[in-house]
């Protein structure tokens, strides 16, 4: 595994020379109302591009309406438009829209594949005991690459409820944390969604490991106490499950 100074040596507060992130280009960023969201989706069936007319026969909308939905498109950045010749070479030319705003689910899936390929990978250029070590320290160093770093906590309770917090944001669609009667201390948090499950595809179990690596250092702090995370993959049909146990620290 690449050692933590094997990574690029573009200083990482230096700008990027290459194209800007697509993320600015979702359309959950952009400031957009229901109608424009609309428009928006009929262009975004055109893969070739769309005409005015074709919008508004599309939205039911009258075409000045659409072509000014298409003006706050243009401004928002979420469209481009270009022009063809007329039909036969009279007339003015015709204007196209084409979106910008990607295909969120298609990236998503083209990612789901690169990570599960990248963990094969990793399978094959090592042992399974070296690679489940290698994949959980990836976790830890993508969950201190994107800043969750364990932050300290006041007690338990707040410990595990930032967890779950952080699952969710992070497209992981938890429970609420649950006692284990067998085991007072431990909490588990089901988990019901994965950000690397496809339709198609299952994640790799190194995949898992490197999720169990990220909730490990993106788990809270607390005083006194120490808190260890187990991740359980496929515990029941749809789910897999954090168990958290704390203790107290043993005083030397």
């Amino acid at each position: 595994m690449p050692t933590p100074h094997a990574e690029s040596s573009r200083p990482a507060s230096s700008p990027s020379p290459g194209p800007a992130p697509t993320r600015a280009l979702f359309d959950d960023s952009l400031p957009l109302s229901a109608k424009q969201r609309l428009v928006l989706e009929a262009v975004r069936a055109h893969s070739d591009g769309a005409s005015i007319s074709a919008l508004a026969s599309d939205t039911g909308m009258h075409v000045n309406t659409v072509r000014g939905h298409i003006d706050e498109l243009l401004a928002r950045g979420a469209v481009r438009s270009s022009t063809t010749p007329a039909t036969g070479g009279r007339g003015r030319p015709s204007l196209v829209i084409h979106a910008r705003i990607p295909d969120s689910a298609e990236i998503s899936t083209e990612q789901i594949e690169l990570v599960n390929e990248l963990a094969q990978l990793l399978a094959c250029t090592t042992d399974s005991a070296a690679a489940h070590r290698n994949a959980v320290q990836l976790g830890h160093r993508w969950a201190q690459r994107v800043g969750y770093g364990g932050e300290h906590c006041t007690d338990y309770a707040e410990q595990v409820a930032a967890l779950v917090t952080l699952m969710r944001r992070t497209g992981y669609d938890p429970d609420e944390p649950q006692e284990d009667p067998a085991a007072p201390e431990r909490r588990i948090i089901s988990l019901n969604r994965c950000p690397f499950v496809s339709e198609s595809t299952q994640p790799d179990p190194l995949v898992c490991s490197i999720h169990h690596g990220f909730a490990q250092a993106a788990l809270g702090t607390v005083a006194d106490h120490h808190t260890t995370l187990t991740l359980v993959p496929y515990v029941r049909p749809g789910q897999c499950d954090i168990r958290l146990d704390c203790a107290p620290l043993q005083q030397s």
